[in-house]
């Protein structure tokens, strides 16, 4: 369980997000409360918190929210004979970065008059929610102008449009936006994807290049520890390290294959026209970040390794692990800027 951060809604409650990954292969099972061999549960006040009692297999980011009004919590899992695990979180805990509206462009309405076009950009890995309401509302006029309380990861433009006879101005916790007769006018927003599919390419084969990088650090350091060691175990240890190569090469060859399948072009519009539909590229754009996170974590497994194998201990080393990262989020921040859904037309 780890804690992914929270969302300040700026009115004095929050918004915790939480992920958790299971590497056991099936599905794991621990009830609210506190039991003798499984716990689930928050302290102090309530136990039950909505937080979820089936744990499904792999790596599952932002799955729990959990609202609250800053004051510290912990949230305590135990399975079975695996480790129990605490995570804290409060009003301190890191800040999760805000969802961005958008005004993207006004339009000509068929029944006259304009329409304002809006999107916005969540730059979490992760759906974030924030309900309609006095954290996420219209001014003047009504409030709800059948804006989202759902807001998908990453760019997300032409997602819904309203009537627009004045300025209109878009408010979410720290951000809006204003749509106005001086905004551009556009029929559907359309994003130019070229340079952001080489830069993901780009960040996708620097990664690969570090799987190789770590790999023959370990084979560097098998070769200084375990030169006197039994033929068997040095041969154990080669295979080992051509295996690690040859998945990073054929991870980095998928994840080139994700990249090339986007469009070059996203055009984005609020309402689907006869003869057009819409396609949502949000199953490609999640298995590039889960590229991304992958690999550095293989990168760090390997570090840690090799570190291993030289001293013992699992503390030195990190210069790979700190470039891997920051590869990570550059790529992730790049795949962000892709949109999730685009209108196809015949």
């Amino acid at each position: 369980m780890t804690l992914e951060g929270i969302y300040n809604n700026d009115d004095g409650t929050f918004v915790a997000y939480f992920s958790y990954v299971n590497a056991s292969g099936g599905r794991l099972q621990a009830p609210v409360g506190d039991a003798q061999n499984t716990r689930n549960f928050f302290s102090p006040g309530p136990a039950s918190r909505g937080q979820p009692s089936e744990f499904l297999n792999g790596e599952h980011r932002g799955v729990f929210q959990l609202s609250f009004d800053g004051a510290p919590l912990v949230w305590t899992v135990k399975v079975g004979a695996y480790s129990e695990i605490q995570v804290p979180v409060s009003a301190g805990s890191p800040k999760l970065p805000r969802v961005t509206p958008l005004a993207d462009c006004i339009n000509q309405r068929e029944s006259g008059g304009f329409a304002s076009v809006w999107g916005y950009n969540n730059p979490n890995d992760f759906e974030v929610s924030i309900p309609v309401g006095s954290i996420n509302s219209f001014s003047p006029g009504a409030p709800d102008r059948g804006q989202p309380n759902k807001f998908f990861s990453g760019l997300n433009r032409g997602v819904f449009d309203v009537p627009l006879d004045s300025s209109l101005e878009w408010k979410l916790p720290g951000a809006s936006a204003v749509a106005s007769p001086q905004v551009n006018v556009c029929a559907c927003p359309t994003t130019d994807n070229r340079n952001t599919k080489r830069q993901i390419l780009q960040f996708c084969q620097k990664l690969g290049a570090l799987v190789y990088e770590a790999a023959d650090q370990i084979e560097q350091a098998s070769r200084e520890r375990l030169a006197g060691s039994p033929p068997e175990v040095r041969r154990k240890l080669r295979e080992g390290v051509e295996r690690a190569k040859k998945r990073a090469a054929e991870a980095a060859l998928r994840a080139q294959d994700f990249s090339s399948s986007l469009p070059a072009e996203t055009r984005s519009c609020p309402g689907v026209a006869r003869g057009c539909s819409r396609v949502d590229d949000g199953a490609t754009l999640a298995k590039l970040r889960k590229y991304h996170y992958d690999t550095l974590s293989i990168i760090r497994r390997m570090n840690a390794r090799s570190d291993f194998i030289r001293s013992g201990e699992t503390k030195r080393g990190k210069e790979i692990v700190r470039r891997a990262a920051k590869l990570t989020a550059e790529g992730l921040a790049e795949i962000n800027k892709i949109p999730r859904f685009r209108t196809v037309c015949k």
